[in-house]
């Protein structure tokens, strides 16, 4: 499993969004945003790559789950109200 964090730049103008690129750090697609006359926005995304169904499945969000509470003592749990 690979994650990759990368920023997207896009220009909004009347309803009608362009795609403008994906940059792999936050300087460069700022650089891009101030070079417009204001209609350019960044947003920061993440693409996870699974190798396998098994590792895709290891990483469901009820898996996850499951296991961030296996870690939890008996009073976290209560605390948290989960039983």
């Amino acid at each position: 499993m690979k994650t990759i964090e990368y920023w997207e730049v896009d220009s909004c103008f009347d309803r009608d969004v362009t795609h403008i690129g994906n940059f792999s750090g936050e300087a460069t697609a700022k650089f891009i945003v101030e070079q417009s006359k204001g209609y350019r926005s960044m947003t920061k995304r993440s693409l996870t790559i699974f190798d396998s169904v098994e590792d895709f499945e290891n990483n469901t969000r009820e898996k996850i789950r499951e296991r961030a509470l296996a870690k939890l003592t008996v009073e976290e749990r209560n605390a948290l109200g989960f039983k």
